[in-house]
């Protein structure tokens, strides 16, 4: 599992953005929206995959005429055709090669051209082509493309897309997905279309199935009746959830698993957005899945016009219940804080209740959804931060490690937080299982040492709709009192902001009380942070109070972070984010001093 620390290797083996041209073409149908080829045309747009592609490869094919460009921080991109002649069919490939959509331009003229490239405008053209766009990209725009790329048809792909996304959960309505304006979330918050892209994909990832899957439905639909019928045979198929809220397509009714840093499991949580209803049960390990009481909550948005994708999950015994942000991407953030006046500090002292026995000792946490499996689910290598304590009676401890997971093999390395390096030689190796109740009802991966070991980790993945993976491990055992890691695989840089941009998080954080060993006193707050500068990785922000801070990103690891101390004292601290979320922690690993160490989770509204 996961490293947590050197320390308790002695009770047990350790767990947890230029321009080109050139190429031609051949002649075109007399109906393919063709122009005269003397002038030059320009093409601009935005490529995003609900978050912005940053760095990525765009090609331009037209009937004659081609072009090449590299996508800026906030996905735009511009490409310039000498002697051109559309159709035109465009392609984007992500820097890390895990996303490939298409795009298309019916005509060309002297003024704007505008052609984004998204998960959507993939879907258009693969239904007006009546095939995979990438086969007809590499052959070219010859006679018979070019004759199904005309204005008419894709128009009329249009209208199909826009018609038959309700089926698995995304409203379009008007929207023309290509011609559209698409602002991605680049650090100032993401428009109508990019909120659809969101929706599309988290519905897609919670089957973990992918926009090939839907452009195989939609290219052979020959009407929209069919387009509709097919999408809604999938949605039905993949268990794909079309309940959504109009405020926040993130939030999808079905299971999600939360755990926090004073929990010793899962807590799964079964909601349904229609009917502002669910439940919730604890899942110990020491308890048959067939004897895990449910309990029924109630869900609730308390300011459904600022704060839409703010949740309230309450139980209907009248217990503390939670307040929970969806995120864009799909995850959530909760914290046991009273809706009236969240997020202020409730809980601003020790907390009270032993780690795991409920009480407010569960005070914040990540809700991941549950993910259909797929053969290596939880293959990876993976970097991540670690917030834990060995007794009731010691302090909380940050660490930063690296795991390799191969198949049922696991292995575990402690890693510097400030250099990122990590050791050459593994510091535990464990068996990963995928047997018993927690794996087969909600995805959970089980790992050990050795087979009959009482120390192990629970694990959770969630695969993000921009393709990477993010584990949460809880860690059981003799020696560890409570312990969460939540660790990430991404193998390429995060992007940096746009300077000017800014963002509103909620902000939770943990810290060890000095007066109280063993004892956790949260932070709950809302920011607003500003970007000043951007040189290469490193960024400058502030806040509302003006204090600043320094960045440097893709620190101590790819799609991490390093946030120095803040000019009013502010503790340092290095970070993991995706989009609409991040979790932090301090940079001391080594430090004796409780107030050290900390955790935090942030979520964008």
């Amino acid at each position: 599992m996961f490293i947590v620390r050197k320390v308790l290797l002695s009770i047990a083996a350790s767990s947890l953005v230029a321009c080109g041209g050139g190429g031609g073409g051949s002649g075109i149908a007399s109906n393919a929206g063709n122009v005269s080829g003397a002038n030059s045309y320009v093409i601009t747009g935005n490529a995003g995959s609900g978050a912005s592609i940053v760095g990525g490869t765009v090609e331009v094919k037209c009937a004659s005429g081609s072009g090449t460009a590299t996508t800026a921080v906030d996905g735009s991109y511009s490409v310039t055709i000498n002697d051109g002649v559309a159709p035109c069919l465009l392609r984007v490939t992500s820097s890390d090669k895990n996303f490939v959509f298409h795009s298309s331009v019916d005509s060309l003229t002297t003024g704007a051209n505008t052609a984004n490239i998204s998960p959507l405008t993939e879907l258009v053209v693969a239904k007006a082509l009546g095939s995979f766009p990438n086969s007809n990209f590499t052959a070219g725009v010859g006679a018979d493309v070019a004759a199904k790329l005309n204005t008419t048809k894709i128009n009329d792909a249009v209208a199909t897309i826009q018609q038959a996304l309700p089926a698995i959960g995304v409203t379009l309505g008007s929207i023309n997905p290509i011609k559209d304006t698409l602002q991605t979330d680049s650090g100032s918050g993401g428009n109508a279309q990019d909120k659809a892209i969101d929706a599309l994909m988290i519905g897609l990832t919670s089957a973990n199935k992918t926009v090939s899957d839907l452009t195989a439905l939609v290219s052979s639909a020959s009407t929209t009746t069919l387009a509709n019928q097919s999408l809604t045979n999938f949605a039905s198929s993949n268990q794909i959830s079309t309940t959504t809220l109009s405020g926040c397509p993130y939030a999808r009714s079905g299971k999600f698993l939360m755990a926090g840093p004073a929990d010793r499991y899962f807590t799964v949580i079964d909601v349904d957005f229609s009917t502002n209803a669910g439940s919730f049960k604890k899942l110990d390990p020491n308890i048959a899945e067939s004897s895990r009481s449910s309990q029924a909550i109630t869900i609730s948005q308390p300011d459904v016009t600022n704060k839409p994708c703010l949740f309230t999950f309450t139980p209907n015994n009248g217990n503390l219940g939670a307040s929970v942000v969806i995120t864009s991407s799909g995850l959530g953030v909760f914290s046991r804080t009273p809706s009236t006046n969240f997020p202020t500090n409730e809980f601003s002292g020790p907390l009270t209740g032993s780690a795991g026995t409920g009480g407010t000792a569960n005070f914040l946490g990540i809700a991941l959804p549950v993910q259909r499996l797929v053969s290596g689910q939880f293959d990876g290598n993976f970097k991540g931060i670690s917030f834990y304590k060995t007794s009731q009676n010691s302090f909380y401890k940050v660490d930063f490690s690296r795991t390799q997971v191969t198949g049922n093999t696991l292995t575990g390395y402690s890693c510097n937080s400030n250099s990122g390096a990590c050791n050459s030689t593994a510091d535990s190796t464990e068996t990963v299982t995928a047997n018993d109740d927690d794996y087969n009802n909600y995805g959970i991966y089980t790992s050990r040492a050795s087979a009959n070991s009482s120390y192990f980790t629970k694990s959770a993945i969630y695969r993000t709709a921009q393709g990477d993976k993010i584990v949460v491990s809880l860690i059981y055992g003799s020696g560890v009192d409570s312990a969460i890691a939540i660790a990430t695989n991404r193998s390429t840089d995060m992007p940096t902001p746009v300077v000017g941009a800014s963002a509103s998080n909620y902000t939770w954080l943990v810290i060890n009380d000095s007066n109280n060993a063993g004892k956790l006193y949260q932070k709950s707050y809302s920011q607003t942070f500003k970007i000043n500068s951007v040189n290469g990785n490193t960024v400058t922000r502030s806040d509302a109070s003006n204090e600043t801070h320094t960045m440097t990103f893709n620190s101590p690891s790819q799609g991490m972070y390093k946030l120095s101390s803040g000019s009013n004292g502010t503790p340092a601290a290095i970070g993991i984010t995706i989009p609409g979320f991040t979790v932090f922690a301090a940079t001391s690993p080594s430090s004796t001093t409780a107030g050290d160490h900390f955790f935090g989770l942030a979520a964008r509204y």
